[in-house]
């Protein structure tokens, strides 16, 4: 969480000068870049479900249970299926990110869920205070960054050096903002994870 929810908001925020900077030369013209740049902002919002599901699928694995991570992984094929194919005559392509963000975001909560109950407890009301402060670094970074956008040292105008430095603007300054809000609110996780690489 710690890594993913500034990550979906970050790419979320940085999708336009990426898609333009990666793919908008040769055929990819400026309609179809911003098409790139609509589906990747709502792939980006599932950034930190994808991330948690990572986790926990290897909690399962370690459990000797391959069948629920299986089933789910089914299930959510077809939620995602029951999700995006309608929406298709409204959002064109954009119907399939949407139905990837709903879909593993369910499967993230109730695979979490159903993990909790199975091992009596994975302490996840401790969990609640660390998140919020996550959460709470997140709104600050998205705050600055959107404020950045609409200010006159955002850089303006086309081609690839406007978009780079678009990029570079929002990127380095979102970065900036996390750790410091995350350091600010006693959330120092690189301190927290360094004591346990050198007891493992």
């Amino acid at each position: 969480m710690w890594e993913g929810l500034p990550a979906s908001i970050g790419l979320i925020l940085v999708a336009e000068p990426a898609a333009r900077l990666l793919f908008q030369h040769g055929q990819i013209t400026s309609h179809d870049a911003g098409l790139i740049a609509n589906s990747t902002q709502w792939y980006a919002g599932a950034i930190w479900a994808f991330s948690m599901l990572q986790i926990i699928n290897r909690a399962y694995y370690a459990l000797h249970d391959t069948m629920t991570p299986l089933v789910m992984s089914v299930v959510n094929l077809v939620l995602n299926l029951a999700i995006e194919i309608p929406l298709l005559w409204w959002l064109g392509e954009s119907a399939m990110a949407v139905g990837t963000l709903i879909s593993l975001t369910i499967q993230g909560v109730v695979m979490l869920w159903m993990l909790d109950r199975r091992v009596k407890g994975l302490g996840l009301g401790e969990s609640a205070g660390p998140v919020g402060k996550m959460l709470l670094a997140t709104a600050v970074m998205t705050v600055v960054c959107w404020a950045l956008r609409i200010s006159p040292l955002y850089p303006h105008g086309t081609g690839r050096q406007a978009w780079l430095a678009q990029l570079l603007l929002i990127s380095v300054s979102g970065a900036v903002v996390y750790f410091g809000v995350c350091y600010l609110v006693g959330l120092d996780m690189v301190r927290t994870l360094r004591p346990r690489r050198k007891r493992a």
